[in-house]
Formats: structure tokens, C-alpha cells, sequence
């Protein structure tokens, strides 16, 4: 790759102790003798290093996290939560700017950590089109609707709020298909259980890149109850085949929506709500809504990851090897 080195520190997957170690030690030695103009820490946290500029791009939500506690099914998300938060607050004064995903988390962000909104910048995710694979066997029965919510077994993302629902659909021609296989996690066995119950849900298991976007092609609509996304990338890539979404409302979901037509939202603890919703769609009442305003975002503001190195300057600096590496 033109004007790309790479210097690998496997070990940092180890654990996070051995990352710290990286992020607040190591990189201070190496970065002091190289003469950096622009550091970029990709991955939450601030580290101690010497340059010219600093940046870092913070895209775990979960210190945002508002919803019930979920110390019994999953402590260590807990623990997680509460510990990242310092994690993140840790040398956050010390960049240039602040890089996250939507514009409730610049607000979280400014509201937590005391930040200018002129420092932390919004920087959209891009959405590029994938590949078509091969079609699955997942075929609700004549004339009966499909439903999709593709999500890992996590606590917060509220398989249960769906399972109700579905509960309540018996007697309605509608299916819904789960990318969990039930074998996950204590969670997602608690998914599983529970789904025996339902012969309307299916969990189809883990699904590749092509077989997601197939699932899309083949799927009636999406569902997509989560509590807790920095960006609801299915939403982006469900979007582009105009089918209808039923997304809980949340901060996250309306800006990933944007002023998509097809979609109604539901509040995420209510199951009754959602099954309403789902019984019109399956009755042929599913109705637009009507377009709301574009989602305009104040300065600083980035659609796509060219216009942020723009934005910083880094194309000015570097010009063309780094433009086209990035």
C-alpha cells in the first residue's frame, strides 16, 4: 500500500491490561523521537504520545447505556460500562478533536467529558453496497410475511421486547428470523428456550457478508429493537432495498432512519406496541410516514471518511499516497 508502514503489536489483543500498557506507556517511548504530525487512535482511547496534532475516534456507546442493569445476565458488560467511561475521560482534553458517529454522541459526549462541540466532530459512517450470495432456506410459508433482526446475543439488544411480540403474532402469517443459533452464550440459550415455544421465530445462526444481504433481499421487513448502537448499520443497509423497518425510539435509530419513508417506530420496553405495528403490516396497513427534514449537523461535520482527512488537513500535509491509502 503506497505510503502505508505497518508496526504490529499482537500482544494488545491479549488483554487490556497489556493494551493500557501500549496506549499510556509504550506509544509515549516511540512516538517522542518519530516527529509525528497526526495521530489518530481508532479505538476509544487517548493514549500518551508526542505530536503535532491528536484525534481519537470513540465508537463504543456503552458508558451511554440507559436501560435496565444488567448485572445478572451479563456483569461483565456492567463492569465494562462503568470502568470505560475513565477510560475514555482519561486525556480527552489533550486531542485536537474528537471523532464520533452521530450526533446524540457528540452531545453525550460534550454533556460526560465537558467537551466543546467546535472539538468533537461527527463523521458519518459509510454504507457501500456488498455482494448478492447465495439464497437461504428461510421461507415463512405461503402467503406469511418474514421478518429479520440481525443481531448478536447481547443483552441489550432486547431480544425479548421481540419474542413477546411474536408471542402475541400466533395466529398472524408473519415469521421472524433471529442471526443467532442459540448456542452463543447463557444469554442467547435463554433466546433459544424460549423460542421453542414459538414456531414463528427461527434462529438462522451466524450469517457471512453475502448471505446478510441476501436475508435482505428475501426478507418482508426489518425489526431492529436494540437499546444501545453508536450507528444501526443493518437500518443503513436494509434501507437500500425501500422495505418497511420497525426501529425502537431511540436517539440512535432516528439518526440512522434519517428521513427514510418506510418506517415506523415503537418504544423498545412495550411488546404490545410492536405486535400492533406488525399485525397492520401483516393486514397491508403499514403506512409511511411522511418525510421528516433532512438531519443537519453543525460543524464540525464529516459525510464520509475522505471529507474528515479534508477536514483535518491531512490531504494538505500528505496530499496524494495518504488520500488514496485511507
Amino acid at each position: 500500500m503506497n505510503g502505508v508502514e505497518f508496526y504490529e503489536k499482537p500482544l494488545s489483543r491479549k488483554n487490556y491490561l497489556i493494551r493500557l500498557f501500549y496506549e499510556y506507556v509504550w506509544f509515549w517511548f516511540w512516538s517522542r523521537n518519530k516527529d509525528v504530525d497526526y495521530w489518530i487512535s481508532m479505538h476509544d482511547i487517548t493514549p500518551n504520545v508526542k505530536a503535532k496534532h491528536r484525534y481519537v475516534y470513540c465508537h463504543n456507546p456503552a458508558p451511554f447505556y440507559s436501560g435496565k442493569p444488567l448485572w445478572k445476565r451479563e456483569p461483565s458488560f456492567e463492569l465494562f460500562r462503568l470502568f470505560y467511561q475513565y477510560f475514555y475521560r482519561f486525556n480527552i482534553h489533550k486531542n485536537d478533536g474528537v471523532i464520533v458517529q452521530q450526533g446524540w454522541l457528540r452531545k453525550a459526549f460534550c454533556e460526560k467529558f465537558g467537551l466543546n462541540p467546535s472539538k468533537v466532530i461527527v463523521a458519518l459512517p459509510e454504507n457501500k453496497p456488498g455482494i448478492i450470495g447465495a439464497e437461504l432456506d428461510c421461507q415463512a410459508g405461503s402467503g406469511s410475511k418474514i421478518i429479520i433482526y440481525p443481531a448478536i446475543s447481547r443483552p441489550y439488544k432486547n431480544f425479548e421486547v421481540l419474542l413477546d411480540a411474536m408471542a402475541l403474532m400466533k395466529p398472524y402469517g408473519i415469521k421472524l428470523v433471529l442471526t443467532i443459533n442459540g448456542n452463543e452464550n447463557r444469554y442467547a440459550r435463554e433466546v433459544r428456550t424460549r423460542c421453542q415455544q414459538l414456531k414463528n421465530v427461527e434462529l438462522a445462526g451466524f450469517l457471512n457478508q453475502a448471505d446478510f444481504l441476501q436475508l435482505y433481499q428475501r426478507a418482508d421487513g426489518l425489526v431492529f429493537p436494540s437499546k444501545l448502537e453508536t450507528w444501526g448499520l443493518p437500518m443503513s443497509e436494509f434501507k437500500r432495498f425501500q422495505k418497511p423497518i420497525f426501529a425502537a425510539d431511540l436517539p440512535y435509530a432516528r439518526e440512522t432512519v434519517g428521513n427514510y419513508r418506510k418506517v415506523v417506530f415503537f418504544h423498545p420496553d412495550d411488546p404490545v406496541e410492536l405486535a400492533q405495528h406488525l399485525k397492520n403490516f401483516v393486514k397491508g396497513g403499514f403506512a409511511e410516514r411522511n418525510p421528516s427534514p433532512a438531519m443537519e449537523y453543525e460543524p464540525p461535520f464529516a459525510k464520509n471518511w475522505r471529507e474528515f482527512i479534508k477536514l483535518i488537513g491531512l490531504v494538505s500535509i500528505h496530499k496524494k499516497p495518504l488520500y488514496e491509502a485511507v
